[in-house]
């Protein structure tokens, strides 16, 4: 299995970027993709999600997007099956549901923590 990266989500979502394109071609394919055992081979690491929340909302980009539609993107990954690569299991979904209760995408990035 390999992950996907950030930066690949943030071209694949941001249809102001040049690379917009081919990234969203890329992760189709690569979320679409099985090994012979049926399984998937690319997840996504939580804090990578997080990331892209805190980027493809912010204003500088070419096309940002609402946090309510980033919050969508990611979830349409978790109802594909896409796995999510976490150090605890219910990190993502804390992390929406935390995203869900504000009305601002600063400081969205720092929702992530570990406990000890």
């Amino acid at each position: 299995m390999f992950a996907l990266d950030t930066n690949i989500l943030i071209y694949a979502h941001n249809e102001g970027s040049s690379f917009h394109q081919k990234a969203a071609a890329f992760v189709k394919k690569a979320i679409t993709e099985r090994d012979m055992a049926g399984r998937h081979v690319v997840g996504v690491a939580s804090q990578v999600y997080a990331e892209f929340v805190n980027v493809i909302t912010r204003q500088t980009i070419e096309k940002p997007l609402s946090l309510a539609d980033a919050i969508w993107v990611i979830e349409k990954y978790i109802k594909a099956g896409t796995p999510i690569i976490h150090a605890q299991s219910t990190q993502i979904h804390t992390f929406l549901e935390l995203a869900k209760s504000t009305t601002t995408r600063k400081k969205t990035f720092d929702l992530f923590w570990q406990q000890p």
